[in-house]
């Protein structure tokens, strides 16, 4: 998870709300850095920051925060308006070591199911954490084990749409939003 720390002054952090490390009570300095580089050729680096994080009303303690420095134009406002950005991935692929925000909020029993869900759309997208949002889809969800803990890499047996077949080989895939709108989007309130 990063946002635009206060030492992002450059032009693609304009526009932004930035993260102010030092107006914060609970933000605790790590004194380290970091730097990640995404498929798109966006970038992005700062330093790294435990603090508290809400997130529709559910609290995680001592979460690691990138306060970025500098971001790239994959990150201009006009490219993208959301203020910063937080994976879903497991610790073991952090550039952090630290465990992502749903992972804290799961250790710390803030949520009554370790289950999220995305709703992707052009407009309106959403993220459920704690459980299932039953009233976005129908039918019935399957349910398959993570195979290797870093992505969320799953053993896919097949896939159709309707009733035509795309393949039908097991095959070890990966669940990953980021491939559709590069991880979770979020602003500053």
């Amino acid at each position: 998870m990063f946002l635009p720390g206060t030492k992002c002054t450059g032009a693609n952090c304009r526009g932004h709300k930035l993260f102010n490390t030092g107006a914060s009570s609970t933000a605790v300095d790590q004194r380290k850095t970091f730097s990640l580089a995404f498929g798109d050729g966006s970038t992005v680096s700062g330093e790294q920051f435990d603090d508290t994080v809400t997130i529709a009303g559910l609290t995680a303690t001592g979460q690691r925060v990138g306060a970025a420095s500098t971001y790239s134009a994959g990150f201009a406002l006009d490219v993208s308006p959301p203020d910063g950005l937080m994976g879903m991935g497991f610790q073991q692929i952090s550039v952090f070591n630290a465990p992502p925000v749903f992972q804290t909020l799961v250790s710390e029993g803030k949520v009554t199911e370790s289950v999220f869900g995305f709703t992707l759309l052009e407009s309106g997208s959403e993220l459920f954490l704690g459980g299932t949002d039953t009233s976005k889809f129908t039918g019935s969800l399957a349910f398959t084990p993570v195979t290797e803990v870093g992505f969320w890499e799953i053993n896919f047996n097949g896939a159709s749409v309707g009733t035509k077949s795309i393949f039908t080989t097991a095959t070890d895939s990966i669940v990953d939003t980021g491939a559709c709108a590069a991880n979770l989007l979020f602003g500053l309130l």
